[in-house]
């Protein structure tokens, strides 16, 4: 018999909530981001949380991105990651921690900390 070599997920891997709000809508303007989700699993160390933010610049340059909110201790070093090239935000969850699945989990990112 032949191995598997890849099969789909189990679990659907999705967010019951997913709501991104970005105040003022001005660009160029200092703004406050604020992200809101509802994970439908477990999210852990292994899968970090990755955002796809197409077209958005970090007029700042900068690769770590210091998160605020309610939540933000729940993230590694309350830290995210910006890949301009991707245009990814990687938000890590600490190492034998996680984000429950049905939790609801709110981040906040200001322009003066860093993105």
């Amino acid at each position: 018999p032949e191995r598997i070599k890849r099969t789909p997920p189990v679990v659907s891997r999705t967010f019951n909530i997913s709501q991104f709000d970005y105040e003022p809508r001005d660009q160029g303007s200092t703004f406050l981001f604020t992200i809101t989700f509802q994970p439908t699993v477990n999210i852990t160390s292994d899968e970090p949380i990755e955002l796809t933010l197409p077209q958005f610049q970090n007029i700042l340059q900068k690769r770590n991105i210091h998160l605020t909110g309610k939540d933000a201790s729940r993230i590694a070093s309350a830290t995210a990651f910006w890949n301009r090239t991707t245009q990814i935000l990687t938000m890590p969850v600490p190492v034998a921690e996680q984000l429950d699945a049905f939790g609801i989990y709110e981040f906040k990112i200001e322009e003066s900390q860093g993105f």
